[in-house]
C-alpha cells in the first residue's frame, strides 16, 4: 500500500503540476544532495509532451532584435510587472485628477523668470465697479509734482543675487506655483486681489521667507486711522503696523493709466513752464483732476503709523514700484518703476517685486526706510475711512 502523502501514479501523471513518475530502477540511490537524473524512458516521455503539457511556460516577449512578436497563449498566467517596464498610460479623464505636478507646473525658481498667467475679464466688467469715494484725507494730500524712473534692472539684479545662491534655488525647486483656474474672471477690484493672492504675492511670499527667516508677515486691510491699505509686508510678530517696510495697494483692472504716468516722468516736468507753481502736478486724469492713485500712495507714505516709504501698486495689468522721499516744501519725491504685467512682458513682474521688497526690507533694518513728513492744506476731521478707488 502506497504512503499516504504520495499521490497515485496514474493521478500524478495526470496532474499539470507534478512532473512524471520515475520509474524504479536497480541502480544504487545517488548520495544526499546529489542532482537526481531521470532515465532515459522518462526523458522521453517528457520530449514527447513538451510543447502540448499546459506546465510548460510558453515565451511571452519578443526575442532580442525580432521585429514580429511571438503570440502569447490564451491561458499564459498573468506576471508581475518589473521594476524596469514604464508605468501604465493613464486614461485622458485621469490626467484631470493628477495630484503630482505635471511636465507644464511651474517651480516657484521658475515662476521668477516667466509671465504672470492672463486672466480673462467678466463680460459685465464695468470700470466703476471698482470706484470707491477717496477719504478726506486723501483729497487734501498733495501728489508728487512727477516721477523718477528706476530701472527695472535695479530690482532684478537684487533679486538675482539671492535667487542666484545654491540653497535658494534647492528649497524653491521643491514647491510649484499655482495654475490660473479656468473659471476666473475680473469683474471688481476683489477679483485683482484674488488674481494677486494666488499668482504674485504667494511666489514672491515664499522666497522673501526663505530669505528672512520667522522675521516678516504679510498682513491685508491693517486700518489705521483713516488709512486702510490691502496689503502690507511688516516684522513678524508686530502688534501694530508701525513695523511695516513696503505697502501694496490693489486697483480695479484699468486704475493704473499708463498715459498718465508717460505725462509726469520728470523730463515731462523739466519742459513744463517754469512760471508753473511748485504744487501743480502732472499726475492729473485727462479732466485736469489730480490723479487720486498716486495721491492714495503718498498718503500712505505719509503715515508715520505705517513708516514706510515704499509702497506699490498694482492692477492686474500694470506694476508700479514707489519709492517716496522728502521733497522742496510740501510736495514729496517720487521714484519707481513701471512695468506691464500682461503677456511675455509680464515675465519680470514677481522679480523685480521680490527685488522692491529685499531693498525695503533691508533699509528698514539700516533705519533708511521711514514716512515721509506730511504737510496738508489742512487735515481734515477723523471719520471716513479710505478704501482705494
Amino acid at each position: 500500500m502506497p504512503p499516504k502523502d504520495k499521490k497515485h501514479p496514474l493521478v500524478a501523471a495526470n496532474s499539470p503540476s507534478t512532473p512524471l513518475p520515475t520509474p524504479r530502477t536497480n541502480m544504487q540511490p545517488s548520495p544526499p544532495g546529489a542532482p537526481q537524473k531521470p532515465p532515459l524512458s522518462a526523458q522521453k516521455a517528457a520530449s514527447h509532451a513538451k510543447g502540448s503539457s499546459p506546465s510548460t511556460p510558453k515565451p511571452t516577449g519578443s526575442p532580442p532584435g525580432s521585429a514580429t512578436p511571438r503570440p502569447v497563449a490564451a491561458t499564459a498566467q498573468r506576471t508581475t510587472p518589473s521594476a524596469t517596464e514604464p508605468p501604465p498610460v493613464l486614461l485622458p479623464a485621469a490626467h484631470l485628477h493628477q495630484t503630482s505636478p505635471s511636465a507644464t507646473a511651474l517651480t516657484i525658481l521658475q515662476a521668477f523668470s516667466a509671465p504672470l498667467p492672463t486672466f480673462k475679464m467678466a463680460r459685465d466688467f464695468v470700470p466703476t465697479l471698482g470706484k470707491h469715494r477717496s477719504s478726506a484725507l486723501v483729497g487734501v494730500t498733495d501728489p508728487p509734482r512727477f516721477w523718477s524712473e528706476v530701472r527695472v534692472d535695479h530690482y532684478l539684479s537684487v533679486a538675482d543675487s539671492y535667487l542666484a545662491k545654491v540653497d535658494v534655488k534647492s528649497k524653491l525647486s521643491l514647491h510649484y506655483a499655482p495654475s490660473l483656474e479656468p473659471t476666473f474672471r475680473v469683474r471688481r477690484e476683489a477679483d485683482v486681489v484674488t488674481y494677486a493672492a494666488t499668482h504674485l504675492t504667494h511666489t514672491v511670499n515664499i522666497a522673501i521667507g526663505g530669505l528672512f527667516p520667522d522675521a516678516v508677515e504679510s498682513v491685508s486691510e491693517v486700518e489705521v486711522g483713516q488709512c486702510r491699505p490691502d496689503f502690507i509686508w511688516r516684522a513678524a510678530g508686530s502688534k501694530d503696523a508701525q513695523q511695516a517696510f513696503a505697502i501694496l495697494e490693489m486697483k480695479i483692472t484699468g486704475g493704473i493709466d499708463p498715459a498718465i504716468f508717460r505725462r509726469a516722468t520728470e523730463a515731462k516736468a523739466h519742459a513744463a513752464d517754469q512760471a508753473a507753481e511748485e504744487k501743480d502736478t502732472l499726475f492729473r486724469y485727462d479732466d485736469g483732476s489730480e490723479y487720486s492713485a498716486i495721491k492714495q500712495m503718498a498718503t500712505y507714505a505719509h503715515s508715520n503709523k505705517f513708516d514706510t516709504q515704499y509702497v506699490a501698486l498694482f492692477d492686474g495689468t500694470y506694476l508700479f514700484l514707489g519709492v517716496f522721499s522728502k521733497g522742496m516744501g510740501r510736495i514729496p519725491l517720487l521714484k519707481g518703476t513701471l512695468l506691464p504685467c500682461y503677456g511675455d512682458q509680464g515675465r519680470h513682474t514677481r522679480k523685480a517685486l521680490l527685488g522692491w521688497l529685499i531693498e525695503a526690507k533691508l533699509e528698514k533694518q539700516q533705519g533708511r526706510n521711514h514716512c515721509v513728513r506730511r504737510f496738508t492744506r489742512q487735515l481734515p476731521a477723523r471719520g471716513h475711512t479710505h478704501r482705494g478707488e
